[in-house]
């Protein structure tokens, strides 16, 4: 059955760091919890292992903020990141996602090596 409360939404989890000493500038972070209603679109580098996954500003302002998720290969990658994210986002009852945990070594799947926080200024 799925959930009709209104307002809920399911959060999409990242971490990028390994150790928290590493970013020190005011616009560097660790680790960010996005809700799902953010995302304004999910695209590939033309390098095609980098897959880039945008929502609207942490800030409040225009500018658009995303992760970047660093694949071992490029084959098929798009397709079963995006399969599996909405997998996850559908799944009844889910609310937090974990996507990429850099920290601990944890991602959506096995082929996810990295994961890179871009907010703008």
């Amino acid at each position: 059955m799925a959930n009709n409360v209104k307002g809920l939404s399911n959060y999409l989890f990242f971490s990028d760091i390994t150790t928290a000493s590493t970013k020190t500038g005011s616009n560097d972070y660790t680790d960010v919890l996005i809700p799902t209603d953010t995302i304004t679109g999910i695209m590939v580098r033309a390098t095609g292992r980098t897959i880039d996954i945008l929502f609207r500003s942490l800030h409040g302002d225009d500018d658009v903020d995303y992760v970047s998720l660093t694949a071992t290969s490029a084959t098929y990658t798009l397709p079963q990141i995006c399969n599996e994210l909405i997998k996850m986002i559908q799944a009844e009852g889910r609310k937090f996602i974990k996507v990429a945990d850099k920290r601990n070594g944890l991602y959506i799947l096995p082929e996810i090596t990295n994961c890179s926080i871009v907010v703008a200024d």
